[in-house]
């Protein structure tokens, strides 16, 4: 607790101790496995992977890097890391949803009853 606030003003400090918090969660997720299923577990980790990634990113942004061009360009790439982020945490939220449409539209047909019937 004294480093963190020896180093408080130091932007670079910062970034680092948040790469680290990532680093020591993906390590107990992939140790303690808290997660019931490996979906959930993969989901988890792929999230955090991506977090890692786009926090590394953050160093541009640090006065280490006065470009204005190169913070540009490494802001797109953590625009692109987000949409990558959200889209593999929106098709894990839409498998099940289709499967069990698929699956109702499925036994609506072998059992000849209305498909709402079925799905509800």
């Amino acid at each position: 607790m004294l480093l963190l606030a020896k180093f408080s003003h130091v932007n670079w400090f910062q970034i680092q101790a948040i790469i680290m918090s990532h680093v020591f969660y993906l390590i107990y997720v992939g140790l303690a496995e808290p997660h019931n299923t490996k979906a959930d577990r993969a989901l988890d980790l792929a999230n955090e992977c991506l977090l890692i990634v786009s926090s590394y990113s953050l160093l541009v942004f640090s006065p280490w890097v006065p470009d204005p061009y190169a913070r540009h360009t490494i802001g797109w790439v953590l625009i692109a890391i987000v949409m990558i982020t959200f889209v593999i945490n929106f098709c894990f939220l839409l498998w099940p949803i289709c499967h069990r449409i698929r699956r109702a539209r499925y036994l609506a047909k072998v059992s000849r009853r209305s498909f709402i019937s079925v799905l509800l």
